[in-house]
């Protein structure tokens, strides 16, 4: 069993929707169904890429603590979501999938 498996119940080789996508710090992940149905954040860098199209409908937003500014973005704990509505206008939507 890969370690990621352990964390996240997803097959190697299997291809996942994805319905949104977020950045915490310095990791990108995927709002994907695993290999149970349930939703999960692995991180992207588990995926081959796969189509740089966004779909129709997403929507984008940066949380506050976001600094884009030298070397301050990657010391701050700051926040992006890309996904459906409800995923980014609710700030208690992904946590209330888990």
């Amino acid at each position: 069993m890969a370690d990621f498996e352990k964390t996240y119940p997803l097959t190697v080789g299997a291809e996942y929707v994805v319905a949104g996508m977020g950045l915490w710090e310095s990791v990108l992940f995927a709002l994907v169904r695993d290999d149970w149905g349930k939703p999960c954040t692995p991180p992207l860098a588990l995926f081959e890429p796969g189509s740089d199209e966004m779909p129709d409908g997403w929507r984008f937003a940066l949380y506050p603590g976001i600094r884009a500014t030298g070397r301050e973005l990657w010391v701050q704990p700051c926040g992006a979501l890309w996904g459906y509505a409800e995923l980014v206008e609710d700030e208690d939507h992904l946590g209330a999938l888990a």
